[in-house]
């Protein structure tokens, strides 16, 4: 791609081709979790500011008619984990439950609590719920739970929450809607240098930044 000229007949056929090697490596991923191997590099990470990643990329992959509420955290939160991994089981997680409003107007919601030395993080629709022989196969690969033909999406959910000593519920009753409860552990805020760091100054240049 970084050798072709900008109007290559073939820059179309190179894109898609990158693009589907990505898609390999994100499947990849997911299975690699829904084995217990998904490894990771565990840190204190800012609820916050997780919460935040989370949501920037799910609202620009939400249909229009689909909102999630979500109020602001009472208090700063950190948990020891990969950010990697959480963004995908919580932007997986959101995504689900907005598709299971079926097309229909509505919104998804979001609250997190802290209780004690932990947080508990609740995902809930309004949409037509999930029958209990459905739901007991809810993160299995390739179940019909899933929505719009997305067959691996839920599949890594259970490794990334035990990998980062966590408790998934999930509950729904049909024409209610589907609850998904998650509670992990807190960790101490990291400790945080002095004095900031110097930034190198070796690069300069110029940034271009387009927005319709």
């Amino acid at each position: 791609m970084l050798q072709l000229d900008a109007d290559a007949p073939v820059r179309s056929l190179v894109a898609s081709i990158m693009a589907g090697a990505q898609r390999g490596a994100e499947h990849t991923r997911e299975l690699l979790d829904y084995a217990g191997r998904g490894g990771g590099k565990f840190k204190p990470i800012s609820l916050g500011a997780l919460l935040d990643d989370v949501l920037g990329t799910v609202r620009s992959l939400l249909k229009p008619h689909v909102s999630i509420a979500h109020g602001p955290l009472d208090e700063p939160l950190w948990l020891e984990g990969d950010h990697a991994q959480l963004k995908r089981l919580f932007v997986n997680l959101l995504r689900h439950s907005a598709e299971s409003l079926a097309g229909e107007p509505g919104r998804v919601e979001l609250s997190i609590t802290r209780t004690g030395d932990f947080c508990a993080i609740t995902i809930r629709d309004r949409g037509p719920g999930i029958d209990e022989s459905t739901l007991s196969r809810m993160f299995e690969p390739f179940s019909s739970a899933r929505y719009d033909g997305r067959g691996l999406r839920l599949i890594s959910v259970p490794g990334i929450v035990e990998r980062h000593l966590g408790q998934l519920d999930v509950s729904s009753v049909p024409g209610e809607g589907t609850r998904l409860s998650l509670r992990f552990p807190l960790c101490a805020a990291p400790d945080l240098p002095d004095r900031p760091e110097e930034v190198p100054r070796s690069h300069v240049g110029r940034v271009l930044v387009v927005d319709d």
